[in-house]
């Protein structure tokens, strides 16, 4: 793998960890500047805190033939390490104490939550003389998939808590609208005026100008469930306000306006 090809993958992990929320506050490193390591590269991603680092690396350390990426935490401070791992690994399977990568007569090894004899995909904990300690996970190059990289550093440190709910996605919808007529509409309020016939809300009284003629028209008998007919305004038209109008349609069939006017406790139809 070239410089730039590890400095390109290296861009986008820090992009996502950049884009998500976690508990702790993340500060990216200021550039992306590929170090050698063992027959590959490395680069500091940005940290939390003083002394967590987020690392990425790309190298033979596990296994001479084939290159794998590695994305994780690395301290001096063994106990922010062993704190990390206790809030959710509470028991290590250590898959051999003396175990040392290939290469490398420094390094100790301990793998969570392991089931199988292999290092990759799963969380390791890496500690060394030299006073270094890492936490984090292999994945194999060929099949590298920035999203789990990035999700292994938000499950460890933890995805921060939403202050709000994401809203304002485009759905496309499709529905039925039934024809009405304006001129039946129009001679409905004619007859019985812009005052709400349940509640007696008069817009044009309550906000002035602005709620001068307006006013939802109720149809006692549904569209939708006669389909096209002649409609008589006095009979088949009411005229309601908007609260009246949803409380009217809260049931299926809707709710007769005279049983909605006695749960009102107003004067309305009955008056």
């Amino acid at each position: 793998m070239t410089k730039q090809e590890f400095r390109s993958i290296a861009q986008l992990v820090q992009d996502d960890l950049k884009s998500r929320r976690f508990t702790r506050r993340f500060t990216p490193a200021r550039s992306i500047k590929p170090e050698r390591a063992e027959g590959g590269w490395w680069t500091d991603l940005g940290c939390f805190g003083k002394t967590l680092r987020v690392e990425a690396w790309c190298d033979h350390y596990v296994s001479k033939e084939v290159l794998h990426f590695w994305v994780g935490f690395c301290s001096r401070d063994l106990g922010i390490i062993n704190k990390l791992l206790s809030a959710r690994w509470k028991d290590k399977t250590i898959l051999d104490l003396e175990g040392k990568f290939p290469g490398d007569s420094d390094g100790y090894y301990a793998v969570i939550d392991q089931t199988t004899a292999s290092h990759i995909n799963h969380p390791i904990h890496e500690y060394y003389q030299s006073g270094y300690t890492y936490f984090g996970m292999y994945r194999d190059l060929r099949d590298l998939d920035v999203g789990r990289a990035v999700s292994f550093v938000e499950a460890v440190i933890g995805p921060a808590k939403a202050e709000g709910y994401v809203e304002g996605a485009c759905d496309q919808v499709t529905r039925n609208q039934y024809e009405r007529d304006p001129v039946a509409r129009q001679r409905c309020l004619e007859l019985y005026g812009y005052k709400c016939q349940i509640c007696e809300i008069d817009f044009a009284a309550k906000y002035g100008d602005l709620g001068k003629d307006f006013i939802h028209v109720h149809h006692l008998n549904q569209l939708a469930d006669f389909g096209k007919r002649l409609t008589n305004p006095e009979k088949d038209l009411l005229p309601v306000c908007p609260n009246c109008h949803a409380m009217l349609h809260r049931k299926k069939p809707p709710v007769e306006p005279e049983a909605l006017w006695r749960n009102t406790g107003d004067a309305g139809i009955g008056a």
